[in-house]
C-alpha cells in the first residue's frame, strides 16, 4: 500500500517541470500587452527577447528553445482590471519534466492598478 507521503512525493514537480512553469510565466508576461495574437500562432521570438521591458526576458538561446517547444492556443491581453492570460500547448515531449506533446500550459497574471 502506498503511504500518503509516498503518493505526495511522487506528485511533486521536479526541477525540470518547475523550469517549464517559470518559462511559461515569463513568456506570458512578455505577451502581456499584445492584443493581436491569434490561436495556434507561433510565438514571436522578438516578444520573448524584449520581454515586458523589465525583468521578464529570455536570452536568445532560451527564446529559441521556448519557441521550439510551445505554441499559443489562446491569449487574452491586458484587460481593464489588469488581468492577462495565455494558454500554451507543448509541441514536443519533455521526458525530464514529465510533459507530453499536446499538454496545455496556462499562465495568468494580474497587474496591480493604483487608482
Amino acid at each position: 500500500m502506498t503511504t500518503y507521503n509516498q503518493h505526495r512525493a511522487a506528485n511533486l514537480p521536479n526541477a525540470a517541470m518547475l523550469l517549464e512553469f517559470a518559462n511559461l510565466q515569463v513568456a506570458a508576461e512578455a505577451l502581456y500587452q499584445e492584443e493581436n495574437i491569434i490561436k495556434t500562432e507561433s510565438i514571436n521570438f522578438k516578444h520573448l527577447k524584449n520581454g515586458n521591458e523589465r525583468t521578464s526576458k529570455f536570452t536568445s538561446t532560451q527564446a529559441e528553445e521556448f519557441v521550439g517547444k510551445w505554441e499559443i492556443v489562446s491569449h487574452m491581453a491586458n484587460t481593464g482590471t489588469g488581468f492577462s492570460g495565455t494558454l500554451f500547448r507543448v509541441t514536443q515531449d519533455n521526458a525530464d519534466a514529465g510533459i507530453r506533446a499536446g499538454a496545455p500550459g496556462l499562465s495568468m497574471m494580474l497587474e496591480r492598478r493604483i487608482v
